[in-house]
């Protein structure tokens, strides 16, 4: 069979002699190569260190509204400090709570709900880049229990669960 291009097998290039300037080509060639690498690792590095800014320091993520619907005005105020006071907490020097990424919407909502037993339910919504709403339903009393000791009497709900206090 006649032999086409194909089937050839190239050798590698020889090394230039040393005379013809072949040792000076690869030092030039690896100091380029090094130059490169160290451009790179220095932009690369300024990339992550502006992203961390954006993130954390620039403000475009800070929660700038707070939205309660569905409840009665001293609730929904109370509701609404109790929310400002958890996102002014810092964290390694770091407002994370006031970060709309960073904001735990679980943590958020096991604060309220052990920090306000009034509330039924509660859904929270996040909307980009720093609008948070609460929207909150309390629960109904059915009934009061009262305990002749202690003078105190307790509103409960359909499940049978006190949750605000009172006095008769």
């Amino acid at each position: 069979p006649p032999l086409c291009s194909r089937h050839l097998v190239q050798s590698p290039p020889a090394e230039l002699p040393a005379e013809l300037g072949g040792e000076a080509r690869s030092r030039k060639a690896v100091a380029r190569l090094r130059a490169w690498a160290a451009l790179a690792s220095a932009a690369a590095v300024f990339l992550i260190a502006a992203a961390g800014y954006f993130l954390f320091f620039s403000g475009y993520f800070e929660i700038k509204e707070l939205t309660v619907a569905g409840s009665e005005n001293p609730l929904a105020q109370e509701i609404n400090n109790r929310v400002k006071d958890l996102l002014d907490k810092k964290r390694f020097f770091i407002r994370r709570g006031s970060n709309i990424i960073f904001l735990s919407k679980k943590k958020l909502m096991a604060d309220l709900n052990v920090s306000f037993p009034r509330l039924d339910s509660l859904v929270i919504n996040k909307y980009f880049p720093g609008k948070i709403e609460l929207a909150v339903t309390e629960k109904k009393p059915i009934g009061i229990w009262c305990f002749k000791q202690k003078s105190t009497c307790y509103y409960f709900d359909k499940h049978g669960a006190a949750f605000l206090e009172t006095v008769l």
